[in-house]
């Protein structure tokens, strides 16, 4: 990897340590010192979880009130990097490691780098880097301003992925994350810059361009197409299949009541297209 001169002048501390920032789990944006570099791991899934440069080498991340520590490890956790399980690699800038439901990123410790991250983790869902469910409501509001100004007929839609609770019982954690990316991949390149969002866990929600009777055949279509992603696991390709629910979105329509009521019917939905009045 190719590491870029910083300007003239820049203080030399921010470049000796770099920073390891939660970007997913319960204290997003807290993070901690390196001492060196790069970060090396040993071991792979099912054994221990050795960072090099980091004391004490053997480490088990601990939730508390004041945020993230690192401690000596308890049981045995399962790693990845960049969403790939691995038994041995190095992790640089900007990639991530995946300990159990945590993701980390690594990123240089200074007061720009870590300002960046905590934009993105305020905005983006951490495990997909789709809007989390904030920020889609923010991209909405200022599309539907767009739309209604200009004539053009609104529909929203969300599909909820089931068996995702089956696959990380199964499968583990990493094994959940990898597949939401991969979706939530399949997802951006079919819908281009609609706002699109992961929301309340195992939901995807976009607001499209026309209305309920144009766009349910699309919206169907891409419905059964999540079935067709697959991440491979120690035993093998795994997939989830997804229900979906549509609804018109004309202008003054409360879109929060609107959204309330396509979960509700996406809970008792157990296959199909729904169509929420």
């Amino acid at each position: 990897m190719t590491l870029v001169a910083p300007p003239e002048g820049t203080p030399r501390r921010t470049l000796d340590a770099d920073a390891l920032v939660v970007v997913h789990g319960r204290a997003v944006g807290c993070k901690f010192e390196l001492r060196r570099r790069q970060v090396t791991i040993g071991g792979g899934v099912g054994d221990d979880v050795r960072l090099d440069g980091l004391a004490p080498c053997v480490v088990r991340l601990d939730r508390s009130p004041a945020g993230w520590s690192v401690t000596c490890l308890a049981d045995t956790l399962e790693v990845a990097i960049d969403g790939s399980v691995a038994s041995r690699g190095a992790l640089p800038i900007d990639s991530e490691l995946w300990i159990d439901t945590a993701i980390l990123r690594l990123v240089p410790s200074s007061p720009e780098a870590y300002d960046d991250v905590l934009f993105r983790v305020s905005t983006l869902d951490g495990v997909t880097g789709l809007a989390n469910q904030r920020w889609l409501h923010e991209l909405v509001g200022r599309d539907r301003v767009r739309a209604d100004r200009a004539g053009v007929p609104l529909s929203l839609a969300s599909f909820r992925l089931v068996g995702l609770a089956e696959i990380g019982a199964t499968h583990g954690p990493v094994a959940v994350h990898r597949l939401l990316r991969a979706l939530a991949v399949r997802l951006r390149a079919t819908l281009g810059d609609r706002p699109l969002g992961r929301v309340q866990g195992a939901c995807f929600t976009v607001l499209l361009e026309g209305n309920l009777d144009a766009r349910y055949p699309f919206v169907d279509t891409l419905r059964r197409a999540i079935a067709d992603v697959a991440v491979e696991t120690e035993r093998g390709p795994t997939h989830v299949r997804a229900v979906a629910a549509i609804a018109d979105v004309p202008a003054g329509r409360d879109l929060d009541a609107l959204a309330a009521r396509m979960a509700e019917r996406l809970a008792t939905t157990v296959a199909g297209l729904v169509v929420v009045d």
